[in-house]
């Protein structure tokens, strides 16, 4: 996964300054969870950066994902919305009630891991430093 690369390569390179920072998919994390929602909402109140990749599942089919959406939704929600990253592929087109967020667009992996790695870097430096 190149979100995990990404922040393998900021951790190897700062290895005092970001011990805790770590990466996961919420579906595979709660795959095995009894109550998915409850745990779900645990992990987005708790977490310090969310990142949704909003790129359609099918790229033959223009339909958003729709539990990337609710868990969004959910994040910006209960938070202040000041760490939120969105994240597509140049191709994608967004809804409108999200067209007009800042969204990252990607135009390939490699340039997807880039993208991750500057903007947590930045994101990380923040939370370290204590600023908002």
């Amino acid at each position: 996964m190149r979100l995990r690369r990404a922040i393998e390569r900021i951790k190897e390179e700062n290895p005092d300054r970001y011990p805790g920072a770590d990466a996961f998919r919420l579906d595979e994390k709660l795959r095995e969870a009894k109550e998915i929602h409850q745990s779900m909402f645990e992990e987005i109140e708790t977490s310090g950066v969310i990142l949704c990749e909003i790129t359609p599942l099918d790229p033959n089919n223009l339909a958003p994902n729709a539990n990337v959406y609710f868990e969004m939704g959910y994040a910006r929600g209960v938070s202040d919305g000041k760490r939120h990253l969105l994240f597509a592929r140049h191709s994608t087109v967004p809804p409108f009630d999200v067209g007009n967020l800042h969204i990252e667009f990607w135009r390939n992996e490699d340039h997807f891991e880039e993208l991750c790695y500057e903007a947590l870097g930045n994101i990380f430096e923040k939370i370290r430093l204590g600023e908002p």
